[in-house]
């Protein structure tokens, strides 16, 4: 028998003290699969509606928290995995995935290999670049569906090769948050064709929905690059809105005029200061957080 949306509650005590339906509720009836296919804002508004009214912040904040974790679980329900703690791979296998949780895709610090480098016995990459997409595509289905607000591929020593790669991937998310930072991107002599890595980034802060990119630590970020930025930015303030090339503890002394944005300071600025609005060094965006707005 398939799974319905009342087991999923039954399931978990946090669901079920909150998300209290009446035991014949048709809703609680509905096949877990069904439900999957529903845009998640409507569902959520759907299952609110049939609670009992109820406007204290108190109550308003504990649902929250149950509808964040039901979308979770309905989420891990459709691909097959556990209903907690989500793998992608056999629970005896060593891997660095920890699954899409809050609206965070996380595949850092290994976890990806390069599609340029040499497989190595002694590392357990998630996937290589260049096969990522089809692999997550093959489990996960239409990955747009998942909602992802941040793709984490930081510290996976990905090089300029893998661009197009990456490209690719988060225009199937189209996920707003790209953090790219820790790898080797623009390792090597700087370019300016169509090749070059800056191209890549400037093609990706074009995509309407795409808020921040985070290239911190990166061989893009250094002043070699600045003839790149300069010929595919050089009437383009967008990039400057969403590119952080820059670690919080650079931001507040850097000298803005000679770096490579040259003479959009206002909007480079701007970018990190709203990236970087909670003080923290490495953010990370979940569904649970507001983006800044793009001015």
């Amino acid at each position: 028998m398939d799974r319905t949306l009342g087991d999923v509650i039954d399931q978990h005590l946090i669901l079920s003290s909150i998300l209290n339906l009446p035991a014949d509720h048709e809703i609680r009836k509905w096949p877990v699969a069904d439900v999957a296919l529903v845009d998640w804002p409507v569902m959520q508004q759907l299952l609110n509606e049939e609670l009992p009214v109820d406007d204290k912040p108190a109550t308003k904040a504990k649902r929250l928290v149950a509808f964040n974790l039901l979308q979770h679980l309905l989420d891990q329900a459709t691909i097959g995995a556990p209903p907690v703690v989500p793998h992608l791979r056999e629970s005896d296998t060593p891997t660095r995935f920890k699954g899409v949780v809050n609206g965070v895709l996380s595949l850092t610090n290994g976890a990806v290999l390069s599609a340029a480098a040499v497989v190595d016995s002694s590392t357990q990459p998630f996937a290589s670049m260049d096969l990522l997409q089809q692999y997550l595509e093959d489990r996960l289905g239409n990955l747009a569906r998942l909602e992802i607000v941040t793709l984490d591929l930081s510290g996976n020593d990905l090089r300029n090769s893998d661009m197009p790669y990456i490209v690719t991937l988060v225009q199937a998310l189209k996920c707003p948050v790209v953090k790219l930072r820790s790898n080797r991107l623009g390792m090597g002599v700087p370019t300016t064709d169509n090749n070059s890595p800056v191209h890549y980034l400037v093609s990706l802060a074009a995509e309407k929905y795409v808020r921040f990119l985070d290239i911190v630590n990166n061989y893009v970020s250094a002043v070699d690059w600045d003839p790149a930025y300069r010929q595919f930015t050089s009437n383009n303030e967008t990039t400057w809105r969403k590119l952080v090339y820059l670690p919080l503890s650079w931001v507040s002394t850097h000298k803005w005029q000679s770096s490579i944005c040259g003479e959009h300071t206002d909007a480079a600025m701007d970018c990190h200061n709203k990236f970087y609005w909670a003080g923290l060094t490495d953010p990370v965006f979940t569904r649970s957080d507001q983006l800044p707005e793009l001015n």
